[in-house]
């Protein structure tokens, strides 16, 4: 006897999107997905600006994907 959850029925695999709400335009949403095993990529435009070009939600993603 299964007791699974259903989330997405086409994505049964890991999840690979993550949205977050903008704090300075709250109703709009970034969202970060992972492209490949160790990469992850944000819509926001914070990933510019700072000088490891990661945002602070791709940093989120990356720590709880225990990607460095």
């Amino acid at each position: 006897k299964k007791n699974k959850k259903k989330n997405n029925e086409k994505n049964k695999e890991k999840k690979t999107e993550w949205k977050f709400e903008s704090k300075s335009d709250p109703g709009s949403y970034y969202v970060v997905k992972q492209v490949s095993e160790y990469k992850v990529s944000c819509t926001c435009s914070g990933q510019y600006r700072a000088k490891d070009r990661k945002c602070r939600h791709m940093k989120e993603i990356m720590l709880e994907l225990n990607i460095k």
